[in-house]
């Protein structure tokens, strides 16, 4: 039996997932355990977003102690059976959040487990305590790659394509703008969720074009084997080869002015996301830039900036 045990129930909206953290945090530290808050957030917080995002059900967090041991599991009753109704596109892109939400849990956690039944599913872990943290690489497995990954598309799905070449892809800044994407992301499908704006209809829109312009959708099976090679040989750089359907082309413009217009309500701080600062705007936009050119017929232009993170302006303030 626990010696504690403390119990929160929260609806499948956007603002439960702050709501959890705030919570976990007053319990934490209302027995005493403030050194294991900023792991039990974390954790927390990932799983009550992949509950909002997956199961659109009510969420039971429960923190238990025994001890000195201390147990966060989060539940919902979401039937196991139900993500098979999601389209394609849309489940493939919704089950990489999936992934990297038990990456993290993973990464701040000494043990953790699930238990599943017909109706719905458990995620308990361990947290750590902030002197045994390792700050996780949310980036690395197959799942999430922006780049090295090859997804499976039909031939004629898209219709035509065009060879791309991205040469000279700086690998540490656009894994420093993979970071940043993936936050973006998340958030935007949670605002896709709430109550009607002009925020959140950006954010359904995004969400669903965000799927179709992933590189990992279209790049070469020569670059899917390069660009590991590359990263593991200890290169800063790499050509990055596409072929990109043309009757995407709009889809990638819209999303390149949907991206220029968040990085404004960052700004205004009606974002939480990280830009990824300065250098991952600066490749987003050579990134986007050159498979809109191309798609165009114009030749292939290197990459011009540094092939090193700036740390000083890599981070922003949320």
């Amino acid at each position: 039996m626990a010696d504690f045990a403390a119990r929160v129930e929260l609806a499948p909206e956007p603002r439960s997932a702050a709501t959890a953290r705030r919570w976990i945090r007053e319990v934490l530290e209302g027995i005493g355990r403030d050194d294991l808050v900023e792991s039990a957030s974390a954790g927390v917080s990932e799983l009550v977003t992949n509950g909002i995002l997956h199961a659109h059900t009510a969420l039971l967090i429960v923190v238990q102690a025994f001890d000195q041991r201390v147990v966060v599991s989060v539940t919902d009753r979401s039937p196991l059976e139900g993500r098979a109704r999601l389209r394609p596109a849309v489940q493939q892109d919704r089950d990489s959040t999936v992934g990297r939400g038990l990456r993290i849990v993973r990464a701040y956690a000494s043990e953790w487990g699930i238990t599943t039944s017909a109706h719905g599913k458990a995620i308990w872990f361990v947290p750590l305590e902030a002197s045994s943290i390792v700050a996780p690489d949310i980036t690395t497995g197959p799942e999430l790659e922006m780049l090295g990954e090859q997804e499976s598309v039909a031939p004629d799905e898209h219709g035509p394509v065009v060879p791309v070449v991205l040469r000279d892809a700086p690998l540490a800044v656009i894994r420093q703008f993979q970071d940043s994407w993936i936050e973006l992301v998340r958030e935007l499908q949670l605002i896709a969720l709430s109550e009607p704006s002009e925020l959140q209809a950006l954010a359904h829109e995004f969400s669903e074009l965000a799927p179709q312009v992933r590189a990992a959708r279209w790049i070469t099976e020569e670059s899917a084997a390069a660009i590991p090679a590359a990263r593991a040989a200890g290169k800063d750089r790499v050509d990055v080869r596409l072929e990109i359907p043309t009757s995407l082309r709009d889809s990638y413009i819209r999303v390149d002015a949907i991206l220029d217009h968040l990085d404004i309500q960052r700004h205004h701080e009606l974002l939480l996301y990280l830009s990824g600062g300065a250098q991952a705007v600066q490749v987003r936009g050579w990134w986007f830039g050159e498979i809109i050119r191309q798609l165009d017929g114009a030749s292939a232009r290197p990459w011009e900036g540094a092939f090193e993170v700036d740390e000083a302006t890599s981070r922003p303030g949320r």
